[in-house]
């Protein structure tokens, strides 16, 4: 993740840590999305897949994928080496927001509080970087119950 002001923050994240997190994350996205998409209404369980594709379609059309990543920044606050990521807490916030804070064995951590369309710019990008990974994650988004809108971290490890 890179900042506005040029700070690079870098994570490596593990099959592993990704067969625990992928799904988690995908209903937590699908949920925001939902949330996004009709914020005053209950969506129907048959309707809701089509509201989470339509709200992700709407947030990824302005989402800028074409600009190549540059490794290089002013300032790297975690070091030149990337977090191995060895826990990570998901924490749905009010005003469809998502807080997930990434941690080392070190106790190192980058915390990132992220808006519907942000969630699903990284959604879309993990998802990328686990295809090209070939590890064998189920990556389709399972589409889930609502639940409340603030919730305890879950904690990922």
């Amino acid at each position: 993740m890179r900042t506005r002001d040029d700070r690079l923050f870098q994570a490596w994240l593990t099959r592993r840590m990704m067969l625990r997190l992928w799904a988690p994350l995908a209903d937590i996205v699908t949920k925001l999305q939902i949330a996004q998409a009709s914020p005053q209404a209950h969506v129907m369980p048959e309707a809701r897949a089509m509201v989470a594709q339509v709200a992700r379609e709407k947030s990824l059309a302005s989402t800028d994928f074409k600009t190549p990543f540059v490794p290089i920044a002013r300032e790297q606050p975690l070091g030149d080496e990337p977090l191995l990521v060895t826990e990570a807490q998901l924490t749905r916030l009010p005003g469809e927001q998502l807080r997930l804070v990434l941690l080392d064995e070190r106790r190192l951590s980058m915390a990132l509080q992220l808006n519907a369309q942000l969630v699903t710019g990284v959604h879309q990008l993990l998802q990328q970087a686990l295809r090209q990974a070939d590890w064998g994650l189920a990556l389709d988004a399972p589409v889930v119950a609502e639940a409340p809108a603030a919730q305890a971290p879950r904690v990922l490890n």
